[in-house]
């Protein structure tokens, strides 16, 4: 029987160009928190694809749910440096797809911290599996095995050297994998051959000042359904891009 997987990764709740509610309020402390733009948009690009990928066998959340404190910039660039009220936004979020199988991966330690891990906290709100840093997922004859963080080149066109070399070398070592799930870098790019495929999985965070400042690369946002039946699979990514123009300051001159 086919199985349909969700793979969702940096979701990076909390950030003021992460998804989040138009309108919310905290029920622990009373705050009340108003979208802007490009949290709205990207709600909006949620909620498609809650209706879009309709009920599925297994999600897979692959790290960075939560944008976090952002400790470089103190807390700059957030709409609330809370992390329970990003667990509690992430959770709900996370509850509107027709699934009741989630697996996560931890993500970055500078974005879910270790004590409490807030990619395992957001796990645990709405009972979903943990496996940690990384681990084997089988799913009928097809072994997947997902890590947030993965090789990477800041070359372009060297990317999918990076996934092929790090596949290579588990292969060599007696690791017998059919797709690896990767992310972490905000793109989606993929390679493979006859024995493997390794996914770079796009995110649903937009440009934040550090990006700003450092590049020009603008995020793939979006999610990857992965199509399994017994043996053999296929996948889609459903890829967007937030408009420039929702973010980018325009100065007016009269």
């Amino acid at each position: 029987m086919s199985k349909k997987v969700l793979v969702l990764s940096d979701i990076h709740v909390g950030s003021n160009v992460g998804p989040f509610f138009p309108e919310y309020a905290d029920p622990n402390t009373g705050n009340a928190y108003t979208a802007n733009t490009v949290q709205q948009y990207l709600y909006e690009q949620w909620i498609k694809m809650v209706d879009a990928v309709g009920a599925v066998d297994m999600v897979i959340v692959n790290g960075d749910t939560i944008d976090g404190c952002n400790p470089a910039e103190d807390g700059v660039g957030e709409i609330t440096t809370s992390l329970m009220t990003q667990c509690e936004v992430a959770a709900k979020l996370l509850k509107m797809i027709d699934c009741n199988k989630f697996i996560f991966t931890a993500g970055s330690r500078y974005h879910i911290q270790d004590n409490i891990n807030c990619d395992q906290l957001v796990c645990k709100f709405i009972d979903g599996q943990w496996i940690n840093t990384n681990g084997f997922i089988n799913i009928e004859r097809i072994k997947l095995h997902a890590r947030h963080f993965q090789p990477y080149s800041s070359v372009p066109y060297g990317r999918c050297t990076s996934q092929r070399k790090e596949a290579f070398i588990l292969s060599s070592q007696g690791l017998k994998v059919d797709i690896y799930i990767r992310s972490h870098t905000h793109q989606y790019y993929y390679s493979g051959n006859s024995n493997d495929l390794t996914i770079s999985t796009p995110c649903w965070k937009g440009l934040d000042d550090f990006m700003n400042r450092r590049s020009h690369e603008i995020p793939d946002n979006g999610y990857v359904v992965i199509n399994v039946d017994d043996a053999d699979y296929d996948w889609e990514p459903y890829i967007f891009n937030i408009p420039l123009q929702m973010y980018t300051p325009t100065l007016v001159i009269s």
